[in-house]
C-alpha cells in the first residue's frame, strides 16, 4: 500500500470512531435528559440500560448507510 492509501483508511477510521463516539455519547446526554424519572428497581434499570443500547446499536446502523 501507498502512503496515501495508509493515510486516506487512518482518515476514514478516525471518522468512524469519531462518529460511533459521538453517537453514543449524544445518546447518553438525549437519555439523561429525556426525563426526571429514575428507574428506581433492577427491572426498570435493566429496561432503561436496554433502551439505551437499543438506540446507539440503531444510530451506528443509520451511519453505515
Amino acid at each position: 500500500m501507498s502512503k496515501s492509501d495508509t493515510k486516506k483508511m487512518d482518515a476514514a477510521k478516525y471518522v468512524v470512531c469519531g462518529m460511533v463516539i459521538g453517537s453514543a455519547v449524544g445518546t447518553a446526554v438525549s437519555v439523561m435528559m429525556k426525563g426526571k424519572h429514575k428507574p428506581q428497581g433492577l427491572r426498570e434499570k435493566a429496561a432503561a440500560a436496554m433502551d439505551t443500547v437499543g438506540v446507539i446499536m440503531q444510530n451506528m446502523a443509520d451511519f453505515t448507510r
